[in-house]
């Protein structure tokens, strides 16, 4: 078993220990050999005999597990909110409304019967019933313990993801109709599983990101630049970390700020789209502060580090992922400390879970936003090209011999 270098907090005493456990075959070897290569002695001693790090749980309740309620009975086609292939009310829609139902409707319709197969010859139906719900809400094992919780947590639920304007509250029995496009609700669902407050304040930038890449004609997911433009838009919401010292920010990466007396242009394209995303970010920040919940709720809804600054442009951001991106780098520079670098890997990894389920989510025929999916696409082959070659770098090195 052989640890190599400095793995910061991904390498803990806990986590040493199985592996070093692990150390030659049972059955075959005698004993095993744990080797420890590019550290210095204090780590080695504290995996060695560090105190075992506290086992927790994770907290089973999240503030829009009520969606998954709602996104199952639209699913479900013996249930009134099913929305697959029903007639809608085409006169109450708007032109753009109306364009995009008729658009999709076939596929719809397709769904619709695939479901009605399932129910008949398969017994099998995509739902969560209310009974179902209700056990995924009831008291968690810390509350049952005596620990102070969130209580009626379900009904907490649903009044998040109504203020945030995902279903509307029947009047009658009918559930939680979907107030938004089904592929943004099962999106934000699925992301908000890791990505809590990450997933609200994307669907809150979906419009702003629309009229950007989409409405713009002199945009295209075909040209490398607006790729990179629409990039830098997603990471400035989901990878909300302050630049480092040393490091150039995101916004004088981009350009969308420059150092006096260094003789170089704004890119004031680059700066319109950082200012509307953190325009966007504070006044979600804002509404959410508005909202009739728990404190520890909303709290779980913000990102980081909005609203600080001294400007439009928001606190200077760390443009690392950004960079190994849009330079294509496979490797880091021997001047990068290995801490750094391990941030930067886990990073560019949760970047690309986040677009890998925004991707597969928005391309689903349910509304104008499938059309971002040309952008998420691209960007997520981005990410898998750039981890590749990494993983590739890493583990394709010469052996070095002593001569």
């Amino acid at each position: 078993c052989v640890f190599c270098g400095d793995m910061g907090t991904a390498l803990t005493p806990l986590i040493a220990q199985q592996m070093q456990g692990r150390a030659g075959r049972r059955g075959m070897d005698v004993q095993g050999n744990i080797v420890y290569l590019g550290m210095d002695w204090a780590t080695i001693e504290n995996l060695m005999l560090g105190q075992i790090s506290q086992v927790t749980g994770k907290n089973p309740h999240y503030p829009l597990v009520a969606l998954q309620r709602a996104l199952a009975a639209s699913n479900d086609p013996r249930d009134p909110n099913f929305i697959h292939g029903r007639e809608v009310d085409l006169d109450g829609m708007s032109t753009e409304e109306r364009a995009n139902h008729k658009k999709w409707a076939k596929m719809s319709q397709a769904f619709e019967n695939s479901c009605f197969v399932a129910e008949r010859w398969q017994n099998r139906v995509p739902t969560l019933d209310e009974d179902g719900i209700k056990q995924i809400t009831n008291r968690t094992l810390s509350q049952f313990c005596g620990i102070e919780g969130v209580e009626d947590y379900y009904n907490v639920s649903k009044e998040t993801i109504r203020q945030l304007g995902y279903i509307k509250l029947a009047d009658d029995d009918f559930g939680m109709p979907l107030a938004m496009d089904h592929n943004v609700l099962s999106m934000v669902w699925e992301l908000s599983l890791e990505y809590c407050a990450e997933s609200v304040n994307l669907v809150h930038c979906l419009e702003t990101l629309y009229s950007h890449f989409i409405t713009n004609n002199r945009r295209s997911h075909k040209n490398e630049g607006d790729q990179n433009a629409f990039m830098a838009c997603i990471l400035q919401i989901v990878d909300r970390v302050e630049c480092p010292e040393g490091v150039e920010s995101m916004q004088r990466y981009l350009k969308a700020e420059v150092e006096e007396g260094k003789g170089k242009m704004v890119n004031e394209r680059a700066a319109e789209l950082i200012t509307d995303i953190e325009q966007d970010l504070k006044m979600f920040e804002d509404k959410v502060g508005t909202f009739s919940i728990p404190e520890s709720e909303k709290t779980r809804l913000f990102l980081p580090l909005v609203g600080g600054g001294s400007g439009p442009l928001g606190v200077p951001l760390d443009s690392g992922v950004y960079e190994i991106l849009q330079t294509k780098r496979k490797t880091f520079p021997d001047s990068v400390p290995v801490s750094r670098r391990n941030d930067l890997k886990n990073r560019l990894f949760s970047f690309g879970k986040i677009l890998r389920i925004m991707n597969n989510n928005i391309q689903q025929p349910h509304g104008k936003f499938r059309e971002l999916s040309g952008y998420t696409n691209k960007c997520f082959s981005a990410v898998r090209y750039s981890l590749t070659d990494m993983m590739t770098q890493l583990t394709n090195q010469p052996d070095e011999v002593n001569e």
